[in-house]
Protein backbone atom coordinates (compact mmCIF):
# COMPACT_ATOMS: atom_id res chain seq x y z
CA UNK A 1 0.00 0.00 0.00
CA UNK A 2 1.25 3.51 -0.86
CA UNK A 3 2.33 6.14 1.62
CA UNK A 4 -0.26 8.75 2.64
CA UNK A 5 0.77 12.24 1.53
CA UNK A 6 -0.78 15.11 3.46
CA UNK A 7 -0.63 18.57 1.92
CA UNK A 8 -0.36 21.36 4.42
CA UNK A 9 -1.44 24.94 3.82
CA UNK A 10 1.05 27.76 3.92
CA UNK A 11 -0.55 28.99 7.17
CA UNK A 12 -0.12 25.57 8.81
CA UNK A 13 3.52 25.35 7.74
CA UNK A 14 4.20 28.89 8.95
CA UNK A 15 2.61 28.23 12.36
CA UNK A 16 4.71 25.08 12.83
CA UNK A 17 7.90 26.94 11.85
CA UNK A 18 7.17 29.76 14.30
CA UNK A 19 6.64 27.26 17.13
CA UNK A 20 9.87 25.44 16.27
CA UNK A 21 11.91 28.64 16.19
CA UNK A 22 10.47 30.06 19.41
CA UNK A 23 10.58 26.84 21.44
CA UNK A 24 13.68 25.03 20.21
CA UNK A 25 15.92 27.93 19.16
CA UNK A 26 14.60 30.63 21.57
CA UNK A 27 14.28 32.94 18.58
CA UNK A 28 12.49 36.24 18.32
CA UNK A 29 10.20 35.81 15.32
CA UNK A 30 8.36 38.63 13.59
CA UNK A 31 5.47 37.46 11.45
CA UNK A 32 5.54 40.05 8.71
CA UNK A 33 3.08 38.31 6.38
CA UNK A 34 -0.17 39.90 7.43
CA UNK A 35 -1.81 38.75 4.23
CA UNK A 36 -2.80 42.37 3.65
CA UNK A 37 -2.57 44.17 0.36
CA UNK A 38 -3.86 47.63 -0.28
CA UNK A 39 -3.98 49.36 -3.63
CA UNK A 40 -3.00 52.70 -2.08
CA UNK A 41 0.06 51.36 -0.24
CA UNK A 42 3.18 53.53 -0.17
CA UNK A 43 5.89 52.95 -2.75
CA UNK A 44 9.40 52.06 -1.63
CA UNK A 45 11.10 51.76 -5.01
CA UNK A 46 9.70 52.67 -8.41
CA UNK A 47 7.26 49.97 -9.47
CA UNK A 48 7.12 48.28 -6.07
CA UNK A 49 4.41 48.56 -3.49
CA UNK A 50 4.31 47.67 0.15
CA UNK A 51 1.72 45.14 1.23
CA UNK A 52 -0.10 47.76 3.28
CA UNK A 53 1.80 46.67 6.38
CA UNK A 54 4.80 48.92 5.86
CA UNK A 55 6.92 46.10 4.43
CA UNK A 56 8.50 46.39 1.00
CA UNK A 57 7.17 44.14 -1.74
CA UNK A 58 8.72 40.69 -1.54
CA UNK A 59 9.59 40.93 2.16
CA UNK A 60 9.79 37.41 3.70
CA UNK A 61 6.91 36.05 5.76
CA UNK A 62 9.08 35.64 8.86
CA UNK A 63 12.04 37.64 10.13
CA UNK A 64 14.07 35.80 12.73
CA UNK A 65 16.61 36.96 15.33
CA UNK A 66 18.54 34.28 17.22
CA UNK A 67 20.13 34.71 20.65
CA UNK A 68 23.61 34.50 19.05
CA UNK A 69 22.84 37.55 16.88
CA UNK A 70 22.03 35.81 13.59
CA UNK A 71 19.28 37.41 11.50
CA UNK A 72 17.45 35.78 8.63
CA UNK A 73 14.27 35.78 6.60
CA UNK A 74 11.98 32.88 5.82
CA UNK A 75 9.57 32.80 2.91
CA UNK A 76 6.99 30.08 3.50
CA UNK A 77 5.41 28.32 0.53
CA UNK A 78 3.03 25.41 0.28
CA UNK A 79 4.15 22.39 -1.73
CA UNK A 80 3.35 23.92 -5.12
CA UNK A 81 3.70 27.59 -4.18
CA UNK A 82 6.11 29.75 -6.18
CA UNK A 83 8.08 32.86 -5.32
CA UNK A 84 7.00 36.06 -7.00
CA UNK A 85 9.48 38.19 -8.91
CA UNK A 86 9.57 40.62 -5.95
CA UNK A 87 10.29 37.75 -3.53
CA UNK A 88 13.17 36.51 -5.68
CA UNK A 89 14.59 40.04 -5.78
CA UNK A 90 14.26 40.34 -2.00
CA UNK A 91 16.03 36.99 -1.54
CA UNK A 92 18.91 38.28 -3.66
CA UNK A 93 19.07 41.50 -1.61
CA UNK A 94 19.17 39.54 1.67
CA UNK A 95 21.96 37.33 0.35
CA UNK A 96 23.90 40.27 -1.13
CA UNK A 97 23.90 41.83 2.34
CA UNK A 98 25.24 38.61 3.86
CA UNK A 99 21.99 37.48 5.48
CA UNK A 100 20.36 34.09 5.18
CA UNK A 101 17.07 33.71 3.34
CA UNK A 102 15.26 30.38 3.60
CA UNK A 103 12.58 29.26 1.18
CA UNK A 104 10.68 26.81 3.38
CA UNK A 105 8.04 24.34 2.28
CA UNK A 106 8.19 22.45 5.56
CA UNK A 107 9.54 22.59 9.11
CA UNK A 108 12.23 20.18 7.92
CA UNK A 109 13.56 22.82 5.50
CA UNK A 110 14.14 25.16 8.44
CA UNK A 111 15.69 22.45 10.61
CA UNK A 112 18.05 21.51 7.74
CA UNK A 113 19.08 25.16 7.30
CA UNK A 114 19.67 25.59 11.04
CA UNK A 115 21.71 22.39 11.34
CA UNK A 116 23.81 23.21 8.27
CA UNK A 117 24.66 26.68 9.53
CA UNK A 118 22.46 28.42 6.97
CA UNK A 119 20.05 29.83 9.52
Amino acid sequence: MGQLHIRHTEAEIQAAIVLLLRLKYKALVAITDAGVTHRYAARYWPGERSRGSGMPAGWPDLVVLLPDGRFFGIEVKAEKGRQSKAQKLMQQQFEDLGHTYILARSVDDVIDAMENGNG
